[in-house]
């Protein structure tokens, strides 16, 4: 849809871009001044438009005695951040950030071909379904791309995570880090198919026929594909890495014991009759910091991101009228 693209923003955009007075017919009905941000104002229907999807939401998610309540808040939440677009805009304007019409263009040219749209005249038919024109949807682009290029130059141009940041925040969140032992097992499995005694004793007999092959050398990856019932026969029986504490008992207890190479002896579980091999062992531990390094700077960049956003917009609020009625 097209409305979803055009208010997709960048990872760290916080800010969803609203309707600030730009449309005729977000005031054709009754409706009041809710707030005044320099030159903007901000009316009760543009709230209800913005917030609409949220209480939705509520309304399927929380009890009736609850929706008051949260309503309020997420009322409150929407309209803080339509002040900070509107202190975004009166920032831009102020220091001559502009987008041209050319750019605006451009991205109403991938609005269309990110949606499949080929014409220009289907392209207005679903801005008319979507309830939008074509200028409200340039004016719209317009103000999301400045409030982007003012942020991004203001705000997320200006973060900055060092080594340091990285080793100190990995040092004191080790914990999380912690691995448990595990090991990488195939599993060569005898369906016993019911829990009848005739239909075990028989998965029995043939686990324990498999059995005696493999312990006089048979390939235990080519007796998997040619005998095993298990889902991974074509991978040789592999089934990948166990954690220590998250298998099947029986299991865990006999892979944790065997040295890598090692198979069993015929296993019975509640899936039926197994031989397991030892693939592969890891020891608990630490994941190693070069592992987790790209993981922990977008940690530290989202967290720093959220404060230096924060603080910025304190600041511009400080240099701008606002006033906020009564919603």
């Amino acid at each position: 849809m097209i409305r979803l693209a055009v208010r997709a923003l960048p990872r760290y955009l916080l800010l969803p871009v609203f309707l600030l007075g730009s449309s005729a017919r977000a005031v054709e009905v009754v409706d009041h001044i809710i707030a005044k941000v320099d030159r903007s104002i901000i009316t009760a229907s543009q709230l209800r438009e913005a917030s609409q999807p949220s209480i939705e939401q509520i309304r399927q998610k929380y009890p009736p005695e609850e929706w008051d309540q949260r309503i309020h808040e997420v009322n409150s939440q929407i309209l803080n951040q339509m002040i900070n677009e509107a202190v975004c805009l009166r920032f831009a304007r102020d220091n001559e950030v502009v987008i041209s019409d050319a750019e605006v263009e451009a991205t109403i040219m991938a609005l269309r071909d990110n949606a499949g749209i080929k014409t220009e005249e289907a392209f207005l038919q679903q801005l008319a379904v979507e309830g939008i024109t074509l200028d409200e949807l340039k004016e719209n682009l317009k103000k999301q791309s400045i409030v982007r290029r003012v942020l991004r130059s203001e705000v997320y141009s200006k973060i900055r995570v060092t080594e340091s940041d990285i080793k100190d925040y990995y040092e004191s969140n080790r914990d999380q880090y912690q691995s448990k032992a595990q090991v990488r097992v195939g599993v060569l499995m005898v369906d016993s198919e019911s829990n009848g005694p005739l239909a075990n004793a028989a998965a029995e007999k043939r686990i324990r026929d498999l059995y005696r092959q493999l312990s006089a050398g048979e390939d235990f990856a080519d007796m998997v594909k040619n005998f095993s019932d298990g889902p991974s026969r074509d991978q040789g029986g592999d089934i990948g890495f166990l954690e220590e504490g998250k298998a099947l008992p029986v299991i865990e207890e006999k892979a944790f014991q065997l040295e890598v190479g090692q198979f069993s002896e015929p296993l019975q579980t509640e899936f039926g009759w197994v031989i397991i091999k030892v693939l592969e062992k890891m020891d608990a531990g630490f994941k190693p910091l070069k592992d987790l390094r790209d993981e922990i700077e977008m940690t530290l960049r989202e967290k720093k991101a959220r404060q230096v956003e924060q603080e910025w917009f304190d600041r511009q609020r400080a240099m701008t009228y606002i006033e906020i009625l009564d919603y």
